[in-house]
């Protein structure tokens, strides 16, 4: 059994997670997210909004600049350029430095999620209902409670909202194999102490 500080303060990737285990807790799974460009398919139909919303936007602002409108309409349109350019290019890099900066943990007691220096975690004995979503090479995403909700999927695409709508596992790869050592977890059929990289 590995406990808080030993193997983890060692581990350069996931070394911030012993410090968040608490005596008598120890880890029984850990990972991180797929790291790179995905594509999801909420962008199926994100794609083509954020096209018509940047095209939209673009045009606005170009014709307020021909017609030399007052300025405060030059200022007004540049929000919607934004976030236009956001929708269409800028959120696939941000989720993957989100990604990239993020791992996880399954413990004797709970889920964690570290995010750089900030941490949340979730009871899964008292977690809501699940979603999955698995992609062709076994790697996906697990949602819990309103977070797997259409609405919070499209959400998490908005400026400065990603990460945020509820509690989601993005990306891990073996998703339906972590599916199973939680609900394991969650019945209190695995008794054994394992890390698994």
């Amino acid at each position: 059994m590995e406990r808080k500080g030993v193997r983890f303060m060692e581990d350069r990737e996931y070394g911030q997670i012993g410090s968040y285990l608490t005596g008598d807790e120890n880890v029984i799974w850990k990972g991180a997210p797929v790291k790179g460009h995905l594509f999801t398919p909420q962008d199926l139909y994100m794609i083509p909004f954020s096209l018509m919303w940047c095209g939209f936007a673009v045009f606005w602002e170009l014709s307020v600049i021909a017609a030399d409108a007052p300025l405060f309409f030059k200022i007004w349109g540049i929000r919607f350029v934004a976030v236009g350019l956001y929708m269409v290019a800028g959120r696939f890099f941000v989720q993957a430095y989100m990604r990239k900066h993020t791992c996880y943990a399954i413990t004797s007691k709970r889920i964690l999620r570290i995010r750089k220096k900030q941490m949340d975690s979730l009871n899964y004995r008292l977690s809501p209902e699940r979603r999955v979503s698995q992609n062709r090479d076994g790697s996906g995403t697990i949602w819990f409670g309103d977070a797997g909700t259409p609405a919070a999927r499209s959400y998490q695409m908005m400026p400065g909202q990603a990460g945020r709508a509820g509690f989601v596992m993005v990306q891990i790869p073996e998703v339906n194999r972590v599916m199973q050592i939680l609900a394991e977890q969650e019945s209190g059929t695995d008794r054994n102490n394992r890390i698994e990289v």
